[in-house]
């Protein structure tokens, strides 16, 4: 149960950069 709570925190936290990422390149 932790493990997966920790895979979807890091696929969380991916996303987030993902967006970011595009925010500041346009």
């Amino acid at each position: 149960m932790r493990q997966m709570k920790q895979a979807v925190n890091y696929f969380y936290t991916a996303l987030l950069q993902y967006n970011f990422g595009l925010y500041f390149s346009t």
